[in-house]
């Protein structure tokens, strides 16, 4: 299984509907003594008040990839 890694675009897992989670972008990754990710940094959009971007930490069991960074780098 493929580890997050910083730059990949994912969706933030919520109790709401999945058709308005939030997407992100991972800024940073914590890794066990494996090397196998277990949480993330993610960094979301500006909300809709237009206040400043918001920085998580959140577990890999409540985040869905979206986009992989190699994908992005690839496609420019």
């Amino acid at each position: 299984r493929r580890n997050f890694v910083t730059g990949d675009i994912v969706l933030l897992k919520q109790e709401s509907v999945r058709n308005v989670w939030p997407m992100a972008i991972i800024e940073g990754v914590n890794a066990d003594l494996d090397g196998s990710v277990r949480s993330v940094q993610l960094r979301l959009g500006k909300s809709r008040n237009g206040d400043q971007r918001q920085i998580l930490e959140r577990p890999i069991s409540k985040i869905v990839l979206l986009v992989e960074k190699e994908t992005l780098i690839n496609e420019r």
